[in-house]
């Protein structure tokens, strides 16, 4: 823990500024206890007379900036409503939650955080949390957990402890299911029940410091992130975020971010750390630069304050030399811009792995990208329209030493939860009919050159129908459709490509087919 404040400390020197608001446009994290808050502040009916618990835990998503805006018209701006909420016992847990979470975002728009907080009962009350009883059909083909009762469990507890620290608990099986049903169908995936579980400060001028286990997610994509995504489980790690100004020539509206974490790949022990600056050129306008390195050895984690591209023929730092450098070091960055113009959002990131010199001659490394462009359009309130396209580089997330692959298991990419290798478009369109009634459709086709590694080309559908008959109980009917080509060559024989597959990947010889209808109950306390 020392190690990791003294870590911190050099990297805040890094910017020797005064502060000022600054937003995110991320997409909040399925397992993020944020939307845990939103549900139960729904539960308690605070917000929209038809905004439901479901429209927060569950299949959809939301960015920051969206639950910014949520928060202040259906809440912040009714005095009547935050005052209710503010006294509640049972609500202003939930709300302050909220607040701390989404303050960069609250702040940037003008609202005092600061001052709501104080006027709002602090309480350590359990905020958020639901049980889903859940029959599945097999439809057809082969399906895996098949059919049969299947119960998803949720519940958060979220807390102060004074005036500047919060801690928050989080406890689930869902991650299993969403990643089962859409989202990475490669292969079995390393879960925990606890999802989330840390401690947060909030110091003076928005710095925050929150040390424990919690999700990232940096990008506004649905799909997921090029660099950190939610695809994987979430990191042990430590972090530390606050707003900057660089004055009236260079621009106020910074944010700053930094993670060091250290978690088990193949059985060895990976340093992973990863920055972040955003630039909020307008409310509607927001760039990024991102960074990253995984290295298997420990003294590395004392370079986290430098710039993570200065390889070099000659490096020779804490012992970490040029001439083994690349077998010890994973360099990448990313870049990332988002446009949010009300009805239409336009987004796209670029991801730029094994960064090296020029004058690094050691090792020859081939191309190494990938991107995630995408718009999102709302051309009602109740109507929701998204596409986006993926692309990776096949040898992307890769490493020269296999142990330094961007992945926190045998599947769970840290980056797109596609993988490397990948083309991938998706679609997708919701539609509330009712104030009760949602439906939602989403689609992907997933394309592999060679048909090849990781998995062959895949195609998948998935049709979702919820019907709130309550603040806390509602009904889901989802049916998912899932079809991957067999590898077109044995095990171990190469494609066009150059990779080899293994044992344990694909379907040799055989289609496969996933199909699948669930009907399930909600209920939230």
């Amino acid at each position: 823990m020392v190690k990791l404040s003294c870590l911190f400390a050099l990297s805040l020197l890094l910017v020797l500024c005064r502060v000022a608001p600054a937003a995110s446009t991320d997409i909040v994290p399925r397992g993020d206890t944020l939307n845990d808050a939103f549900a139960s502040l729904a539960r308690a009916g605070l917000l929209a007379e038809n905004t439901y618990p479901a429209d927060f835990l569950g299949e959809p998503l939301h960015t920051r900036g969206q639950l910014a805006r949520l928060l202040e018209t259906l809440l912040l701006d009714n005095q009547d409503q935050l005052s209710r909420a503010q006294g509640d016992s049972g609500a202003a847990p939930a709300l302050r939650a909220a607040l701390r979470g989404l303050q960069p975002e609250l702040t940037a728009d003008g609202v005092d955080v600061a001052a709501i907080l104080e006027d709002t009962r602090a309480s350590s009350t359990s905020v958020g949390g639901y049980v889903q009883p859940e029959g599945r059909l097999r439809v057809g083909g082969d399906s895996q957990p098949g059919s049969g009762a299947f119960g998803i469990y949720r519940a958060t507890a979220q807390g102060d402890l004074g005036s500047r620290f919060r801690y928050v608990a989080s406890a689930s099986n869902w991650p299993q299911d969403w990643r089962r049903n859409f989202y990475n169908d490669v292969g079995p995936h390393d879960f925990s029940a606890v999802n989330e579980a840390y401690l947060e400060y909030a110091g003076e001028r928005g710095l925050s410091v929150r040390l424990g286990r919690f999700y990232d997610r940096w990008g506004p994509g649905y799909l997921g992130a090029t660099l950190l995504s939610d695809n994987a489980p979430p990191f042990d790690q430590a972090l530390v975020a606050f707003p900057f100004s660089l004055g009236a020539h260079l621009g106020r509206d910074y944010r700053y971010s930094q993670m060091l974490s250290a978690y088990k790949l193949n059985g060895r022990t990976i340093y992973f750390s990863a920055r972040r600056v955003e630039y909020a050129f307008s409310r509607q306008l927001n760039a990024d630069f991102q960074e990253n390195f995984a290295s298997d050895t420990a003294r590395s984690l004392l370079l986290t304050p430098l710039p993570d591209f200065y390889n070099a023929e000659n490096f020779n730092v804490l012992g970490l030399r040029s001439s083994g450098f690349n077998q010890k070091f994973n360099a990448n960055f990313n870049l990332g811009l988002s446009y949010d113009g009300g009805p239409l959002r336009l987004y796209g990131q670029f991801f730029l792995d094994d960064i090296q010199s020029p004058g690094h001659r050691t090792y020859t490394t081939p191309r190494k990208i990938a991107y995630l462009v995408g718009a999102a359009l709302l051309p009602t309130p109740a109507t929701q329209l998204i596409a986006e396209y993926a692309f990776a580089d096949p040898t992307t997330y890769s490493n020269i030493n296999p142990s330094l692959q961007l992945q926190r298991g045998r599947f769970d990419e840290i980056g797109l939860p596609s993988g490397p290798n990948t083309r991938e478009v998706f679609l997708r369109v919701s539609q509330q009919v009712t104030p009760h009634l949602s439906l939602a459709a989403e689609g992907r086709d997933r394309r592999r050159h060679d048909d090849s590694f990781p998995e062959p080309n895949t195609r998948t559908l998935g049709a979702f129908a919820t019907y709130n008959l309550d603040l806390r109980n509602s009904l889901g009917l989802s049916f998912y459709d899932y079809r991957q080509d067999p590898f077109p060559l044995a095990s171990g024989v190469p494609v066009g490509n150059g990779f080899q597959p293994t044992q344990q990947e694909g379907n040799y010889g055989q289609r496969e087919r996933i199909r699948e209808l669930d009907l399930s109950y909600q209920f939230f306390f």
